[in-house]
């Protein structure tokens, strides 16, 4: 057992790279912009080289001023300026992640953790200690690849209650898929450490640490979503779907460790307009990879729908009779009478 309380900040920063993707909507303010990237950089050299800090900036030009502002700032004060890459075109969160990866990969990086922070102000750096600490432990008790959740608390307050719902829909048919597909090769999900009292791990949370294995099989994985049936729409929503099915798939490890978590975040990108290309994609991806029989997957689905919250929510419903119709997936019309 590691000794995870000596795990300073010197030697996190040695072993630790972060990627940032940056999108804001084209209506934010430039300032406010400005004053959400400085809040997400604030004290994030304590834990990381400014040179594997790897800020992706996709397709925003309020991000692209202000991350070159902030690097004039530091060059001028003698500072080494984090590391900018630019798509040129909006790509979305999954393929922007990527990119993130392989940009820091091809420059020899030699980090062993790769943790990944969303751009709306909610994933605080102080809480990047926690997870290398749990990665520390899981790296030191288990073999091959592995992650860490920085788990929210509460997502319903997180998100909004559909939100919320929506997302642990999805997260009960991941863990069912991952489930029987790894019983068919007699292997279980280790689940030693998940959070203890939750009933399905905060898959979708933007807030994750990956081991250099993971990060390998995350950059892989990108360049084949770029072939048919993968569509632009399917990979800007997978960003953090596919390094978790990837992890367990290959039977990696999954840890999560409480952070902190505003409540409803105004400056989410990923607002009720997406929600139903988000969760269809996210949907359309773990059933194309749990390459189940037919009767099972539809079995699957509508167990786990007819258990969410969504059942019973007129507009829940009908975002997930939309997402299940599209996908050709279906829709069990027997109610519950009585509980």
């Amino acid at each position: 057992m590691p000794d995870c309380h000596r795990l300073n900040s010197e030697t996190i920063r040695r072993r630790t790279a972060i990627v940032m993707p940056q999108w804001f909507p084209p209506d934010l303010d430039a300032g406010r912009v400005s004053s959400i990237m400085t809040a997400n950089l604030a004290d994030v050299d304590l834990y990381a080289e400014p040179s594997r800090v790897c800020l992706v900036i996709d397709e925003c030009p309020a991000a692209q001023e202000a991350i070159e502002e902030l690097n004039a700032q530091r060059v001028a004060s003698g500072l080494v300026p984090y590391l900018a890459v630019s798509n040129t075109s909006n790509l979305g969160q999954g393929p922007s992640l990527a990119r993130g990866f392989a940009e820091l990969v091809d420059r020899g990086c030699p980090s062993d953790w790769y943790v990944t922070r969303d751009a709306d102000g909610d994933h605080f750096i102080n809480d990047l200690p926690h997870l290398a600490r749990m990665a520390d432990q899981i790296a030191a008790l288990s073999d091959g690849c592995y992650m860490v959740i920085g788990r929210r608390v509460n997502l319903r307050r997180s998100l909004t209650w559909l939100r919320g719902e929506l997302e642990e829909w999805v997260n009960s048919m991941l863990m069912a898929c991952l489930a029987y597909r790894l019983a068919k090769r007699e292997q279980v999900v280790d689940q030693r450490f998940m959070h203890p009292d939750a009933v399905w791990p905060d898959v979708q949370s933007g807030y994750k640490l990956y081991s250099r294995e993971l990060v390998k099989l995350v950059i892989d994985e990108s360049a084949r979503l770029n072939e048919p049936p993968w569509e632009a729409d399917d990979r800007r929503f997978l960003g953090q779907i596919v390094p978790f099915w990837l992890c367990l798939d290959s039977g990696g490890v999954c840890g999560e460790v409480i952070r902190s978590s505003l409540v409803a975040p105004a400056d989410s990108s990923f607002g009720p307009k997406t929600f139903r290309r988000q969760y269809r994609a996210k949907l359309k991806y773990v059933l194309s990879r749990s390459e189940l029989p037919g009767d099972i997957a539809g079995r699957i689905v509508v167990n786990c729908t007819r258990r969410s919250g969504l059942w019973m929510c007129p507009e829940g419903r009908a975002l997930c009779e939309a997402i299940l119709t599209e996908l050709g997936l279906p829709n069990d019309p027997v109610a519950r009478l009585f509980y």
